[in-house]
């Protein structure tokens, strides 16, 4: 079994609508590194990789996940840090001593045990960073200071809502009697990916839940997919959970307005966008399935048919 998880980060600022400059961006990303090498996160010899607009480091697999269950690996992890978000990648895998009913016990562990110290690393090397820049800029005076009045006042970061994206990859599960199903367990659909023949189009089990959405797979999952997937988690769960902590900090001032849980509102809003946009519904699935097994027939009777002139060429 073959696991990539993906924690989402979104950062909560003083004012939401603030754009960073150039400079500032690079003082940030500067401030963001260093934490991270401080803290001996990042794996030795590795540079900084800039990739449209988000600066990724490579992460040192020996130095996270030691609460993790020891027979979870990190085979590898990524940090990256752009703007408003930030992402961890890590990739998992099983070692072999694993028995088959351990693997989720295994893996809901690990995931909780990741997201923990993800939020930590986000809280440490993010959020406190960019405020010590922000109190550093305010101390000095206008020709001193290497940041715009706009980031000293509304740049301080007040939160980071994380919600973690995985992939799963496993092998066909066979047949299972309705209704104790994984699928009726919780949010949980099927997505088609459609090919000209049915052995090759690529099948999709998508479930969501409040601790994490899992897309599970029989092979590599193409990339704009997971693009769409997780900027849909930002969208639906991240952006829209800051929104609803805004309006309660309006109602109620004496109540602290920042919850990292992803209310359940919010999941049947993302579980009705993944209908809607990436072909879970029933009937799409099955339209898939149909026009596969159609065009292979197609095809077959396409054979059929030169085989046939072919014949008739040669016996003449």
């Amino acid at each position: 079994m073959e696991i990539d998880m993906y924690i989402l980060g979104l950062l909560k600022f003083r004012k939401g609508e603030i754009v960073f400059n150039e400079r500032e961006l690079d003082i940030m990303n500067k401030a963001v590194r260093h934490c991270l090498k401080e803290q001996k996160k990042v794996l030795p010899g590795t540079k900084l990789k800039r990739t449209d607009g988000w600066h990724v480091s490579i992460l040192n697999p020996k130095n996270l996940g030691r609460k993790i269950p020891g027979k979870i690996k990190i085979k590898c992890a990524e940090f990256g840090y752009c703007h408003h978000r930030v992402i961890m990648h890590f990739k998992l895998g099983l070692k072999k001593s694993v028995r088959k009913g351990e693997k989720y016990p295994l893996f809901r562990e690990a995931r909780e045990e990741l997201k923990k110290e993800a939020d930590d690393i986000f809280n440490n090397c993010v959020k406190e960073k960019i405020n010590e820049i922000v109190r550093s800029e305010k101390q000095k005076g206008l020709e001193e200071r290497r940041v715009s009045e706009e980031f000293i006042e509304k740049g301080e970061v007040k939160f980071i809502y994380t919600y973690p994206f995985i992939i799963m990859k496993r092998k066909r599960r066979k047949h299972r009697a309705v209704p104790f199903l994984e699928e009726t367990s919780t949010l949980c659909f099927e997505m088609v990916e459609p090919s000209w023949l049915p052995f090759l189009r690529k099948n999709y089990l998508m479930k969501i839940t409040i601790p994490s959405t899992t897309l599970y797979t029989q092979s590599d999952v193409d990339e704009f997919l997971i693009r769409d997937i997780i900027n849909a988690i930002y969208q639906h769960c991240l952006y829209k959970k800051k929104e609803q902590d805004e309006k309660k900090k309006l109602i109620d001032y004496d109540k602290e307005p920042f919850e990292n849980v992803v209310s359940e509102d919010l999941l049947v809003e993302l579980w009705g966008h993944f209908i809607n946009t990436m072909g879970g519904r029933s009937a799409d699935v099955r339209i898939v399935r149909i026009t596969s097994t159609t065009r292979l027939i197609a095809f077959l009777a396409l054979l059929v048919a030169i085989v046939t002139l072919l014949i008739g060429i040669l016996q003449k």
